[in-house]
């Protein structure tokens, strides 16, 4: 049974079904933490995952200013993820700050890319969660006016260039041209294009929009 916190639990549908195992997510702390809001969880996560999606240090960060501003991002996500109950990250979000702050930025770059790992297993166990949550938007989206805007080749240049480059940065990018890529690549293309997102096959989603 989940914890309760004293507040009253929401009772829209999404918060009544079962909450979904994800790596790296304690989903009975996110559930205490969120009052059972599933709906909330949902765009949390989401929005965890497309903010942080690149947590590499930057090659050329050396200097104090660059590394302030990357340990200031690290604790950003550790509030964050600590939020969601995904403590791994945010320990490693603590302990990356805190190489930052100290100036070790040798020992700070070993523990982004250890961060990375952590970050692009929870975005492939999210990605049926936050697959329904593109469809459901899909769908209340269609019939609106914005659904006639034409997807523009250089939004195309660049969704193909992040897949290559496979950024995280891409999901972001896609949902934001969902609607005008279906219509420009059919719905089946678009179906297959999506699958290889979600499940972050970038370079065949690469293949597949630049075939078409």
């Amino acid at each position: 049974m989940p914890r309760t916190t004293g507040v009253s639990r929401p009772t829209d549908e999404l918060a009544s079904k079962a909450w979904p195992v994800i790596d790296g997510i304690d989903y009975t702390e996110a559930r205490a933490r969120l009052c059972d809001d599933f709906g909330l969880f949902r765009s949390s996560l989401k929005r965890l995952i497309e903010e942080f999606a690149d947590v590499a240090i930057a090659g050329g960060a050396h200097g104090s200013e660059a590394l302030a501003a990357y340990a200031a991002r690290m604790h950003k996500l550790t509030g964050s993820a600590g939020m969601l109950g995904a403590d791994a990250i945010r320990q490693l979000a603590v302990d990356t700050r805190a190489a930052c702050v100290d100036g070790d930025i040798e020992r700070a770059r070993r523990l982004a890319d250890v961060l990375t790992v952590h970050m692009r297993r929870m975005s492939l166990s999210a990605a049926p969660v936050l697959r329904q949550a593109r469809i459901e938007a899909e769908q209340a989206s269609r019939g609106s006016p914005s659904c006639e805007v034409t997807v523009q080749p250089r939004q195309l240049i660049d969704l193909i260039q992040l897949l290559r480059e496979q950024s995280l940065l891409a999901l972001q990018r896609f949902d934001a041209i969902a609607q005008p890529l279906r219509r420009h690549l059919g719905d089946e293309l678009f179906e297959i294009t999506r699958d290889h997102i979600d499940n972050l096959r970038f370079m065949e989603a690469a293949k597949a929009i630049a075939a078409r």
